[in-house]
């Protein structure tokens, strides 16, 4: 029975224990972390081996991709994302360039995750950046300007 819980492994390659306890625990997802991110090609690999632990080709895979330093998928090959600080700066001194310009760095980052730049299709979905908490002090100087920009 497939329980609901995210786990995460150790390195860019599945090991033989983990893909066991992957098996065993049937978790509901996986998330991965710079730890886990090399090449497409090779993450691709590690998506591919972390679904077929579990057997479920639509088992999600997540990725906390914003940009700056919250950022897993990076040069080279992957382009490199504003901090979302710069984002919110942007914001304060022009609400609708900031909103802009958050539009279409959220709109980046999906296909960067999506499909990077490279022969190999990325099996990962973005979830856009409104779609979690971003903290103040991380985006900007005020929650205000996250929950304006997350619309």
């Amino acid at each position: 029975m497939t329980r609901a819980v995210i786990f995460g492994c150790a390195g860019p390659d599945l090991s033989a224990d983990e893909r066991a306890f992957f098996r065993d625990a049937d978790p509901l997802g996986f998330i991965l972390f710079a730890r886990n991110v090399d090449t497409p090609e090779r993450t691709r690999r590690l998506v591919d081996d972390l679904r077929s632990s579990v057997a479920r080709a639509d088992a999600p895979v997540l990725i906390d991709q914003e940009g700056g330093r919250v950022a897993r998928l990076r040069p080279p090959h992957w382009r490199k994302a504003p901090p979302a600080r710069l984002l919110g700066e942007l914001y304060a001194r022009d609400a609708e360039r900031g909103l802009e310009a958050t539009r279409l760095n959220s709109r980046l980052l999906a296909a960067d995750v999506v499909s990077p730049p490279s022969t190999a299709t990325h099996p990962c979905r973005a979830s856009p950046p409104h779609a979690r908490n971003w903290s103040a002090p991380t985006f900007c100087r005020s929650s205000f300007w996250p929950t304006c920009l997350g619309r």
